[in-house]
Formats: structure tokens, C-alpha cells, sequence
């Protein structure tokens, strides 16, 4: 694999502008499939050789460093500091798995580019601080232990007036599965941890929890078996009401906060401070990340497609993709949205019919396409998988060449049709809510009004 990644980085090397950053450790080790030493040794043959050189706290760049000297606010950087932010930053975003021991301490200082006995200091003071203890030769998160009489996790999900939960995508049964998947781990340790789902039917005008036989469930009749609550608000109309209600319950809360980050309720209005938002796929980093993606295979001229441009979320990308990109003179974003729409369900819920909703994504893709200047692009960042699927048969329909594709979602769509795509680490997120509900007074956990899941690009293209 090294003798690979080198390969590879020798050939992008000759394209580069000099002083140009190369995509962090972490981003080209989930690239490439590999460990971030792997990529750290690979980087540091490179920089022998005068292909690279690095700046503390930076990361790498293209070219050799004696061409300019290391600005004196980069000197001015403790790396000590940023490392041991970056580490805490990531145990809440869930790099890691919190019910597993951490990477050695050589592997975490490879990834954060840091000595050794820089690390081990680092491990040592937030082991005082009990945001991890050691246990052997290797540091873990602080785990509590539950009562033996806590013996279920309530899962609150939509649901309709007969209490059949609703899906609306791949993503929310995933999520279902990964809890059930999750919570079974953990019962090994937890003495039979159970799963309870509830629907909540939000149409109405107060909102009722219902069981799978439509029955209305009053949580007062079993209070003291249940560990925690953990709550998806997919397309949740008042996810602000859920959440008072059930946060006078007193026990451990949850949240899957699909909505838009401003509108996060202040946790004061809340009955119980037992509550821990997690944000998934909303925000500018998921853009940033895509960003870093492209910019790790040369690319310079990006297209953006969205038909849902209406919502905060493709908004969000945009602005994380630019962000990201505009750092990079030699970097050109051409934009191409419909404003018209906020999601696929907009489409269809605004349509006679589920195939007419279809057409109509499809001829406003078509519509967005036509606008794409007459050069080519070297890729199109497509807002979720949906649209790539509508670009992809388009391009296919007009016998037109494909350039690199980039979406979000990691679907089933994006296997099928081959292309790149953004995964929400859903299965992190529910690990991360799971270490709450079993955690809610730990550390990691006080000073986070939001916690943000780290995601990454699959790759699916080999060009």
C-alpha cells in the first residue's frame, strides 16, 4: 500500500503549484484505505526527497520549504495545544469508538503530528482531568456503570396515526438498525440492554407516543427500567415539543438533531439537563470535507448541482465546498441550484403523483445541467445521491462524458452507479448517544451544546 499511495503522490506532485496544502493525515489515510501511520510515513519519504514539506499544526505542502519561510504566525502556534483540541474534538465527533480502547500512543502522535512524549502528556493530563482513565498499557473513555434494573433503551421515531414508523430514507432505517446492532453490544456488558421503539405521531396536535399496536404509551408505567431515550427528528415538524415533553422524564436523553443548527432550543428551557444534541448531516463540514477530497486529486474546476436549494442543508454544503476551495487561488466553483425545492419529499409531496414528482427532479437537473459552462469540469459535487443518480442518467441519455463525481449520502445509489459519495457515520453517532446515555455526566459532554459525527467520502471511481 505505500509502495501505492507514493506512486500516486510522485504523479500528483509534478501538477502542483508550490505552497499548495495537501489534505490533512486523516483525510488521505480514509482515501486511500489505509491507517494514518501509513500515510505519515509515505508523507515523510516525500518530504526527503523535496516533494513536501511540513509547517507544526499545519500539515504538509507542495514543493520544498526553503522556497518560503514559515510564517511567523504559524511559529507562533503551541502544537502541543492544537493537538490535545483536535483529540478532544474528535473523542466527541466519534473518530473513535468510545466503548473500545484508544489508538497507542505512537499511532496518536502519528496522526497529530506530534512527538511521542508530547502525546503521552497530552493522555496523562485528560486522564487527571477524567475525560479518559488508562486501563493497562491504554487509554479508554470514562465509562460509568448502570443499574442492573436498567434494562431497555427507548428508540422515539416518526410514526403514523397506527403507529407504523415511517421511513423516508436509507438513512433512517440505518439508523434503527445501527441502535438495535449497537445496543445488543453493549448488552453484553449491560446484562441484556433492550431495544423499545415508540412512534411518534407529530401531525396532531399535541403529538401521541404510540406503541406498535397504535396503543398510546404512558411512560410512567415502566420509569425505572429504562437506561436512556434516544431520539431521531428526521422530518420531525416540532422536534422542540418532543423534546420538553420528554425531558421532564428525568433520565438520560439522545438527540439526532436533523434540523438546521440555528434552530437548536437553549437546553435552560429544557426540565432535565440530561441532554445531548448530535448533529449529522447539517453544517458547512461536510462541504469542507468533500472539499478536501478534491483538492487531494488536483482537481481545480468544480461544478455544485442542487435542485434542493432551498433547504439549509444544500445551502450548508455550498458554502463548506467554497470555503474550503476559495483558500485555493488556483480553484474555480461554478454554481447551479434551483431555489424552488427544499428535499426530495418537496418534489413529490407538491405532485400528482410519485412519478410525476420524479420528472420533475428530473427536468430541473436537466434544466440546472444546461446551464454548466461550455469547458469542462473536472467534477460536479451533487447535493445528495438522488441528484447524482438524475445527472448520471442524463449524462448517460446524452451520450456526454462523465467527469468525477462527488455526492452525499453513501447510498445504494452511489454503489450502483459507481460514483463517490459522502457517509454520514451514522453507526458513530448512535455509539456516541449510547456513551451518553450510559455517561451523561462525563466530561466530554459539558461544554458541547452540539456534538458534530465526523464523516467521510467512500471512494467508488478508480479515475
Amino acid at each position: 500500500m505505500r509502495k501505492i499511495i507514493l506512486a500516486h503522490l510522485r504523479l500528483q506532485a509534478v501538477k502542483q503549484t508550490a505552497h499548495s496544502p495537501l489534505a490533512s493525515v486523516r483525510m488521505l489515510a480514509s482515501q486511500y484505505g489505509c491507517a494514518p501511520r501509513t500515510v505519515y510515513a509515505v508523507l515523510n519519504v516525500l518530504v526527503k526527497d523535496g516533494l513536501l514539506y511540513s509547517i507544526p499544526c499545519k500539515g504538509f505542502f507542495w514543493g520544498a520549504q526553503s522556497q518560503r519561510p514559515i510564517p511567523k504566525t504559524f511559529q507562533r502556534i503551541n502544537p502541543k495545544e492544537l493537538a490535545r483540541k483536535t483529540f478532544i474534538d474528535d473523542l466527541g465527533k466519534g473518530a473513535f469508538h468510545p466503548f473500545q480502547s484508544l489508538p497507542s500512543i505512537k499511532a496518536l502522535a502519528e496522526i497529530y503530528q506530534i512527538p511521542i512524549r508530547v502525546m503521552a502528556t497530552i493522555l496523562a493530563d485528560l486522564a487527571f482531568e477524567k475525560i479518559i482513565v488508562r486501563n493497562g498499557r491504554s487509554y479508554e473513555l470514562i465509562k460509568q456503570r448502570s443499574s442492573v434494573f436498567q434494562t431497555q433503551i427507548i428508540l422515539i421515531t416518526r410514526c403514523s396515526i397506527s403507529g407504523e414508523l415511517i421511513f423516508d430514507s436509507e438513512r433512517e432505517f440505518d439508523f434503527i438498525k445501527s441502535v438495535r446492532h449497537e445496543a445488543q453490544e453493549r448488552g453484553l456488558q449491560e446484562r441484556g440492554l433492550q431495544v423499545r421503539v415508540i412512534g411518534y405521531e407529530s401531525d396532531q396536535s399535541s403529538g401521541m407516543f404510540l406503541d406498535q399496536t397504535a396503543q398510546e404509551f404512558i411512560f410512567s408505567k415502566s420509569p425505572n427500567s429504562t437506561l436512556g431515550i434516544i431520539v431521531s427528528t428526521w422530518l420531525m415538524r416540532d422536534p422542540y415539543s418532543l423534546i420538553k415533553r420528554i425531558s421532564r422524564w428525568g433520565i438520560p436523553i439522545g438527540v439526532w438533531w436533523e434540523h438546521p443548527i440555528e434552530y437548536i432550543p437553549r437546553s435552560s428551557k429544557f426540565s432535565s439537563k440530561n441532554i445531548a444534541l448530535f448533529n449529522l448531516a447539517f453544517g458547512a463540514t461536510p462541504g469542507r470535507l468533500v472539499a478536501e477530497h478534491l483538492i487531494a486529486r488536483s482537481y481545480s474546476t468544480i461544478g455544485f448541482i442542487s435542485p434542493f436549494h432551498k433547504s439549509e442543508w444544500s445551502i450548508q454544503r455550498l458554502e463548506g465546498l467554497k470555503s474550503r476551495l476559495h483558500e485555493l487561488p488556483q480553484m474555480n466553483v461554478f454554481e447551479f441550484t434551483d431555489s424552488s425545492r427544499y428535499s426530495e419529499r418537496d418534489y413529490l409531496e407538491k405532485s400528482s403523483s410519485l412519478e410525476q414528482g420524479q420528472k420533475e427532479m428530473q427536468r430541473v437537473v436537466h434544466k440546472l445541467m444546461k446551464q454548466m459552462p461550455a469547458q469542462s469540469l473536472d467534477a460536479v459535487v451533487c447535493v445528495n445521491d438522488i441528484t447524482a443518480m438524475y445527472f448520471v442518467n442524463q449524462l448517460r441519455k446524452n451520450n456526454m462524458p462523465r467527469p468525477h463525481i462527488v455526492s452525499f449520502d453513501n447510498t445504494s445509489v452511489s454503489d450502483r452507479l459507481q460514483f463517490d459519495s459522502f457517509e454520514f457515520q451514522t453507526i458513530g453517532m448512535v455509539r456516541q448517544m449510547l456513551y451518553f446515555i450510559t455517561n451523561p455526566k462525563a466530561e466530554l459532554f459539558k461544554k458541547h451544546e452540539l456534538l458534530e459525527m465526523v464523516g467521510r467520502v467512500v471512494v467508488k471511481q478508480t479515475a
